[in-house]
């Protein structure tokens, strides 16, 4: 061998003696400063930065199994805070657990994207450089408690991974040392093992059949269980009242009366025709002695007078009706006197209730979305406004076949409960929300039949 090519042949030992020197140094260095890392944090810093030094890189993700068993980037290379819902983190992600499922992730290699599913290998090539290095850390028992990745273009030496295993095994220890129980299956990694998962599911679908007892809010209020509802006897216009709203009257007394200027007017021309009949009848009687047509003329105008006379006597009872008397004692419910004077009002319309204040029922108005199997018997409980926290028990006495309009302009059906407490602060016109009870469903029906509803009306499925 000439002299030339021995002195390149010993230039270049030297000059891989000097790398591999420095590579030992460096990896002594970051050795030294793992084990003297006094919190987690700052170990984290060191592996996903300082490593760079070690060997060149694009990238190092650190990450731990998360709650779920999936894997988690608590750490990446360069950025102070990881964004675990980025696509890049996301992806890596999926790396990290395609490669835990092999059965040498406890062992430090270099991987590429074609050592991967398809599926992973396109999001390897979407986000990353072509060369992978997957590092373990591991418990005292071999176990893979975490671990972190390497990214770059060209491929690892393998001065370089031999160097990057050391390394490694001393962050496994520096992490050991500073969390004990790292890689010990605590209660929430337990919880979140498959056979909890699955254990967990099955719970779930099981607890889909337990009976509940299904039951619905509505609006309710504080009704007369037996009222006697007061109507306009006549046409006309109401122009006085002798009593105030939720006040108690007497049976006969004077409740209101309307103007009674035109059924005056009718009764005095009642009164006036009837005399004019009897003077017409009078002289025809007089007349029939003497002449025999009178006679037939004389029962003409007797018909004429008894014509008369109903006429006077229904003008007459039309007067008496424009004074409206109380049929039973009780309380008179209506909202307000200036509702009603100067109001025209026809022959059956309703003008107000009398009620006992203290024989009182439930009047509940369901929706037509909720009236669900709503039988007699049902149990309720009333929560009315002025004292939502002490509920009132009744039981539903009366149901609507078919869904009428309430006052609000609402759809529903309307039931009749009876107040269980005669003792109990429901008074009249009292509002609140009652939930009533109906039978006994899964809790799947329960929990999911008015979204079925809603699906089967806008789908028709």
């Amino acid at each position: 061998m000439t002299q030339p090519k021995r002195s390149l042949q010993a230039q270049s030992i030297n000059t891989d003696a000097a790398a591999e020197t420095r590579l030992y140094s460096i990896l002594l260095a970051l050795e030294s400063g793992a084990r003297q890392q006094t919190t987690t944090d700052a170990l984290t810093f060191q592996i996903v930065n300082e490593t760079h030094r070690l060997l060149r890189y694009f990238q190092c993700f650190l990450w731990q199994p998360g709650a779920t068993g999936r894997a988690r980037i608590d750490a990446v290379s360069g950025v102070s805070e990881v964004d675990r819902h980025a696509p890049v983190v996301v992806a890596m992600s999926n790396i990290v657990d395609a490669i835990r499922s092999r059965t040498d992730s406890d062992t430090l290699f270099s991987v590429q994207p074609g050592d991967l599913d398809d599926a992973v290998a396109e999001d390897w090539r979407k986000w990353f450089p072509e060369f992978g290095l997957w590092c373990p850390l591991l418990d005292k028992n071999k176990k893979v408690f975490g671990g972190y990745f390497l990214t770059r273009e060209q491929e690892f030496h393998p001065s370089e991974i031999r160097a990057t295993t050391l390394a490694t095994d001393a962050y496994a220890h520096a992490w050991r040392a500073l969390n004990p129980e790292a890689g010990k299956k605590g209660l929430l990694k337990i919880l979140a093992g498959r056979l909890m998962r699955w254990s967990m599911a099955a719970l779930i679908v099981a607890a889909m059949f337990l009976p509940v007892r299904q039951s619905v809010l509505a609006p309710s209020e504080i009704v007369p269980f037996a009222p006697t509802f007061v109507s306009a006897p006549v046409d006309g216009v109401i122009s006085r009242f002798m009593v105030s709203p939720n006040t108690r009257v007497e049976a006969g007394q004077t409740l209101f009366s309307f103007d009674d200027t035109e059924t005056r007017s009718k009764l005095a021309l009642a009164e006036s025709g009837l005399q004019v009949a009897i003077a017409d009848y009078r002289r025809a009687t007089n007349k029939a002695f003497h002449d025999q047509r009178s006679k037939a003329e004389r029962e003409t105008f007797k018909l004429r007078v008894e014509e008369k006379q109903l006429e006077r006597n229904y003008a007459l009872q039309n007067l008496q009706k424009t004074i409206v008397t109380a049929n039973r004692a009780g309380v008179v419910v209506f909202n307000d006197v200036n509702d009603w004077i100067g109001k025209p009002v026809k022959v059956g319309e309703r003008i107000l209730t009398i009620a006992q204040a203290d024989d009182t029922e439930v009047e509940i108005w369901v929706p037509v979305e909720d009236g669900t199997n709503l039988e007699k018997g049902a149990k309720v409980d009333v929560f009315l406004n002025i004292n939502p926290a002490k509920p009132i028990q009744a039981v539903v006495r009366q149901t609507s076949y078919k869904p009428t309009e309430s006052q609000s302009g609402e759809l529903g059906f309307k039931l009749k409960a009876k107040l269980l407490d005669k003792g109990n602060e429901a008074r009249l016109g009292l509002k609140g929300t009652a939930k009533v009870y109906g039978e006994r469903v899964s809790l799947f029906y329960f929990l999911f039949r008015r979204p079925w509803s809603v699906f089967r009306q806008k789908f028709g499925l």
